[in-house]
Order: structure tokens, then sequence, then C-alpha cells
């Protein structure tokens, strides 16, 4: 999964991106400025249940959320 933050401030050069895994396993990853933008990279550790994987930067209201489905 990545997040990209495309407005931050331009002082921010890192921030706190806060993921929530269908099941309800969460848990915090970093942001690094890249070309102006907040960029957090990551591959979850785990094959997922159905339901929603979402990202929240810190600080922010608005969370992004992908619907995982299993179709093993």
């Amino acid at each position: 999964m990545t997040t990209a933050w495309t407005n931050p401030p331009k002082g921010r050069k890192t921030a706190t991106v806060y993921v929530k895994e269908p099941g309800g396993f969460r848990y915090a990853v970093q942001a690094h400025r890249v070309r102006g933008q907040l960029i957090a990279s990551f591959v979850p550790g785990r094959v997922m249940d159905d339901g929603e994987l979402c990202a929240r930067y810190a600080g922010s209201t608005r969370m992004a959320c992908i619907r995982i489905i299993n179709r093993v």
C-alpha cells in the first residue's frame, strides 16, 4: 500500500500514517517527503480477511480505504 499527502505544509518533512486492517489490527508507519509530497509505502505482513484496509494521516479527519476481497 502506498499513501501520498500531495500538498503538505512546506516545512513538514515527515508524518505519521495510521493504518487499519480488516479485522481491526492497527499500526502506524512514517511518511517521508519525496518531491514535495509525503509518501508512506508498506506491505502488510499477512493475508487479510475480507474488509477494508484504511490509512489516515495524523492531524487529518480524512481516511482513504480500499476494499479487500479474499478470493482464495
